[in-house]
């Protein structure tokens, strides 16, 4: 390759026309290319330039904020105020710094205007008009608060009858009639009552149905024939709605012949069931005379009936020291558990009842980790599903089983360090909660055992 180097030639023509000329000594070219070179790429070379590897340091720059020689006069340059509003974008001056340097009318020293700029640079836009704090502005867009001294009034609030606009849509007290019967919650003279019903309005005939259709404040008023305050159509209907004395809250007269309480029975005199009690004479008498089971001072049975005829029900059901922890919210903490056993004694006090157990185990990437689930301590009849669930993931339980009666049984669920992983530690680390419920039909009363083992 032939070295890059430049000569230069200089030939002169003389009168006899041979030209002579003269060739000047090559030179290096990486001088030259030296004295030109611009590292820094901001047009000027290394020459001129009195900091090349700083593209923002150039003969005739702006200031920039740090503590330099910006424009290469000589002299350390100022801070710089581009639009000449008295403060700079540079932090860590006296002043608070310029959030926008390209606007005078941004600055620290601005006033907050309502335009959806942050105008005085303290991070919040359009601060201090939201007067009553209900996150619309005046200046909102596409449509500002109308009413800035009601935090109900705001566009977007729902409609209410109020003679205020409350959504601002310049419109006062327009409603959508939900439930297409006619008849909105503003309607004047008369409004729909219940909006989410088309069966109910003013006007409607009423119908023996629990609401109140035609919205005079009375429900099922017409069908309440004998005035007792019961209706055929009632949770509890009235039997007879031709007589006053026959309803649900009436009481059963002697050898009557009639179901004055409407239950399915009348009382006769005589012990009907044996147990030594009358439903009609003596006392204290007999609450259910066709069970001999249920009479006055019997024993109370675990069975939602009030065996001893004193208007309750199950009173004598065993406590549970944990209530409230019907939720797992509420959930009884069993600790942490980690390589042992912890128990509890608990009772279903109502089949609708939810007992939650929650407990803490850290898995140290032993391959036979596992959790293991017991209940028993179950009297004969009994039936119940325990529940196992991981973290607060309770859609889907990890484990669940049927317990019934006194035999004491359990499941086990076994994580994820099963050899597959390698044992390693954290894989199964966590919380875990444990839900006891009532199976349907259960009989018997509702204490169970619960344990617990994790490791």
């Amino acid at each position: 390759m032939i070295p890059n180097r430049c000569m230069v030639v200089w030939c002169v023509l003389t009168f006899s026309s041979m030209a002579a000329c003269y060739v000047a000594p090559a030179g290096d070219d990486d001088d030259a290319t030296s004295a030109q070179a611009d590292l820094d790429g901001d047009g000027f070379s290394a020459d001129r330039d009195c900091d090349d590897t700083n593209p923002e340091v150039y003969p005739g720059a702006d200031p920039i904020c740090e503590d330099t020689d910006a424009d290469c006069d000589g002299n350390v340059d100022d801070p710089p105020d581009r639009d000449r509003d008295g403060y700079s974008p540079c932090p860590g001056n006296d002043a608070p710094a310029d959030c926008d340097d390209a606007d005078p009318d941004i600055s620290p020293g601005a006033l907050e205007s309502c335009d959806g700029i942050d105008n005085n640079c303290d991070g919040y836009t359009d601060e201090g008009f939201d007067q009553d704090g209900d996150g619309v502005t005046t200046c909102a867009s596409p449509t500002p608060d109308c009413d800035d001294t009601n935090p109900d009034i705001y566009p977007g609030a729902r409609e209410v009858c109020d003679g205020e606009d409350n959504d601002c849509d310049s419109q006062t007290d327009e409603t959508s009639d939900n439930d297409g019967d006619g008849y909105t919650e503003c309607s004047v003279p008369e409004p729909d009552c219940d909006d989410t019903n088309p069966l109910a309005a003013p006007g409607i005939d009423e119908i023996c149905d629990g609401v109140d259709n035609d919205c005079d404040g009375e429900v099922d008023e017409t069908f309440d024939t004998d005035m007792d305050g019961f209706t055929p159509c009632m949770p509890e209907p009235d039997c007879d709605d031709t007589d006053a004395d026959v309803n649900p809250g009436a009481v059963d007269v002697c050898d009557s012949g009639r179901d004055e309480d409407c239950d399915g029975l009348s009382a006769t005199t005589g012990d009907g069931d044996g147990d030594g009690f009358d439903d009609c004479s003596g006392e204290p008498r007999d609450c259910d005379d066709g069970d001999p089971n249920t009479y006055p001072d019997a024993a109370e049975a675990c069975d939602f009936v009030d065996n001893d005829c004193d208007g309750m029900i199950d009173e004598d059901l065993p406590g549970d020291a944990h209530e409230p922890n019907d939720s797992p919210d509420d959930a009884t903490d069993l600790g942490t558990i980690n390589g042992q056993e912890a128990t509890v004694y608990g009772a279903l006090n109502e089949t609708a009842d939810e007992d939650w157990y929650m407990f803490y185990s850290m898995d140290e990437g032993d391959d036979l980790w596992l959790i293991r689930v017991t209940l028993n301590g179950i009297p004969e009849g009994g039936n119940y599903d325990a529940f196992l669930y991981r973290d607060d993931d309770f859609d889907e339980p990890l484990m669940s089983g049927e317990r019934s009666g006194n035999q004491p049984e359990s499941f086990s669920y076994q994580g994820e360090d099963d050899g597959e992983h390698g044992g390693e530690a954290d894989q199964m680390t966590g919380w875990y909660y444990v839900k006891v419920v009532w199976v349907d039909g259960t009989n018997g009363c509702p204490e169970y055992t619960l344990t617990v083992y994790a490791g």
